[in-house]
């Protein structure tokens, strides 16, 4: 179905204006920009375009800080006490976990 050559100025002005806002525009802010550019337009009218064009605003989270270093609490003791370093074995080059040869 082809529409009408207004249509077609629409989603192009539409499809433009979602580009230039890296495709974080909604319809919301795309009739804003329009409107301020002059063109007389409702936010239903550029819902349509956008789901004609399937083209869809990408969400980005915010980011968010989730640790709070500077705090007066006291700190939990290293119960694991992790060492990094090989342990060496005891006995023998294998560490002694070895099958029997005449078995």
């Amino acid at each position: 179905m082809i529409g009408s050559s207004r249509t077609v100025v629409l989603d192009a002005k539409v499809a433009v204006i979602h580009a230039e806002g890296k495709q974080g525009y909604g319809r919301v802010r795309i009739t804003r920009r329009l409107r301020q550019q002059g063109v007389r337009i409702g936010a239903e009218r550029v819902r349509r375009s956008l789901c004609r064009q399937n083209l869809r605003s990408v969400y980005r989270k915010q980011y968010r800080v989730t640790t709070d270093s500077d705090h007066s609490k006291p700190v939990a003791a290293n119960v694991l006490d992790r060492r990094f370093q090989r342990l060496v074995a005891k006995s023998g080059v294998d560490g002694g976990h070895h099958l029997p040869a005449d078995r």
